[in-house]
């Protein structure tokens, strides 16, 4: 098994929007609210992921991110690239690289329609 590589530089900034969950007719939603805190960050893309919904195809828009470790990053927020549109939630536990809780990783997915 290779070792992990850490990425050259982090090019990206984003920002941290904090997530709550809402009661709406009856269903948990996540509700985003912006926070001033930006951060460095490197992005990857594959592609997108490819996902069936009610027997279609739907490729979605992710990435995986990597950044420097951050206690206040968890798996109910989301972010923003300041350089695009759009809000980005993240759809795993960020997940710690080394023991030294120096660098993380994690997914993000494009939110779309209402948020």
């Amino acid at each position: 098994m290779s070792s992990y590589k850490k990425q050259p530089r982090y090019k990206s900034k984003a920002k941290l929007f904090k997530g709550t969950y809402t009661k709406i007719n009856g269903v948990n939603k996540p509700t985003y609210t912006e926070t001033e805190t930006t951060f460095k960050c490197s992005k990857k893309s594959y592609g997108g992921t490819e996902v069936s919904k009610n027997g279609v195809l739907v490729i979605e828009d992710t990435f995986i991110i990597e950044c420097a470790y951050r206690k206040d990053l968890t798996s109910m927020d989301a972010i923003q690239f300041l350089n695009e549109e759009g809000l980005y939630e993240i759809i795993n536990r960020p997940e710690l690289i080394d023991d030294e809780k120096v660098t993380m990783v994690f997914k993000v997915r494009k939110l779309s329609g209402g948020i």
